[in-house]
């Protein structure tokens, strides 16, 4: 068991061709430079193959990103948007602390194939910190991305049973025709307008 290659990669991933693996090998890319990383993929990333986050000056997607096997967030965050989207596709699994600050998905990530996953960690947020979402018993496919602003600059409009909404921040969840049941992060106990964890 355990990663078999681990290729680091100081600067940019720029790639043409297909990233896979042969034989049993779990070959893993670090991004572990010490300047912001660039990550242009043209090709197919196929098979057993992980791409690990470990630089704390960040990478910065510059083509949609999808990964077959495993994503792993040590240190720094991975810059997205939604026509250079992160795309985790069935199977792929993520890796990340969610008590941690220190590596995060800055911007739009997809999630492929769930079906019945009891918790999935959308390892979302913005600037420094991580608002990380965690959806439950959810089947189909998500993208989630953490924003900080006023979200009733979409709608002011309250459903049914919603007290008020916060000012400070919100999650964009999209799927097709999917279904899950969401759970929120809070930095502390004046994030998000909580102010009452009981209500």
């Amino acid at each position: 068991g355990g990663d078999s290659t681990i290729v680091k990669l100081r600067g940019n991933l720029v790639q043409s061709g297909t990233i896979t693996e042969s034989s049993t090998g779990l070959p893993v890319m670090e991004l572990c430079g010490v300047l912001p990383q660039m990550v242009s993929v043209a090709g197919p990333i196929l098979n057993n193959v992980s791409l690990r986050m470990n630089n704390a000056a960040g990478a910065v997607l510059q083509s949609p990103v999808s990964l077959p096997w495993r994503l792993e967030l040590i240190n720094g965050k991975i810059t997205t948007t939604a026509s250079n989207l992160l795309t985790l596709l069935r199977g792929c699994e993520l890796l990340a602390d969610s008590l941690s600050h220190n590596s995060f998905i800055s911007g739009p990530i997809r999630k492929e194939g769930l079906s019945a996953t009891a918790h999935f960690l959308f390892p979302v947020g913005k600037d420094l910190f991580m608002r990380w979402l965690s959806l439950k018993n959810a089947s189909g496919n998500f993208t989630v991305e953490y924003f900080k602003g006023d979200p009733r600059q979409i709608s002011p409009t309250c459903g049914a049973g919603i007290h008020h909404i916060s000012q400070l921040e919100y999650w964009a969840i999209e799927s097709d025709a999917s279904a899950a049941s969401p759970e929120l992060s809070f930095a502390d106990p004046n994030s998000g307008g909580v102010t009452d964890l009981s209500s």
